[in-house]
């Protein structure tokens, strides 16, 4: 039997949007590397109940019928991941979901499951059980293209917790624009005060 490298990442709930009675949780977890053969394993409470909902792991040691050299994340119980999606992308029943989702591979240039691989950065879609409650979140992942040295790292994670639906990245925070006109007209009227205040110096000074 191998022994798994465990981290449970309870994710503290951080409201950042929502209606009555609804919200997206956000969580900016510290990043988390697994590399491909080095039989890590890291456990996600996304909801924060002491109960393990899915599995980000180094697969590539695993006793399958035909093996895959490949880091992947697994659901546990009836928890559930779709395919890869872009930003912004609906999270809902609608959705395809499987009780895993293949995350990196050494295989990446000609495995049959490539389109399946995560892009440099990209989403996940999460369905779990939160009590007798079936929740919609997210995962952000990115993995790096070198097939010698596989690496795959999960960013972040969010989920709705009232059961709604909710777009792949709700959540993340961004950052507010500066008003550059207002702005620089502040800066300009601060340089022609300093150099009106220069000048009568010069005059008193003659």
């Amino acid at each position: 039997m191998h022994a798994f490298n465990s981290l449970l990442l309870a994710l503290p709930a951080t409201i950042l949007a929502g209606g009555a009675g609804a919200a997206v949780i956000y969580d900016d977890i510290p990043d988390v590397s697994i590399k491909l053969g080095s039989k890590a394993s890291y456990n996600l409470d996304i909801d924060g109940n002491s109960s393990n909902d899915f599995t980000f792991r180094d697969a590539s040691f695993l006793d399958f019928t035909s093996p895959l050299d490949s880091i992947d994340i697994e659901g546990e119980s009836t928890n559930l991941l779709s395919s890869f999606l872009a930003l912004g992308d609906v999270i809902d029943d609608t959705v395809v979901f499987n009780g895993t989702q293949v995350v990196a591979t050494n295989k990446a240039y000609s495995h049959p499951f490539q389109a399946e691989v995560a892009p440099k950065s990209s989403f996940v879609g999460l369905q779990f059980a939160s009590g007798s409650d079936k929740l919609f979140g997210w995962a952000r992942f990115s993995r790096n293209s070198d097939a010698n040295d596989v690496t795959a790292t999960l960013f972040d994670i969010a989920y709705e917790d009232s059961g709604a639906s909710l777009r792949a990245g709700d959540g993340l925070s961004v950052p507010a624009p500066v008003p550059l006109p207002a702005s620089a007209l502040l800066l300009a009227c601060g340089l022609g005060a300093l150099g009106f205040a220069r000048r009568r110096r010069v005059q008193v000074a003659r």
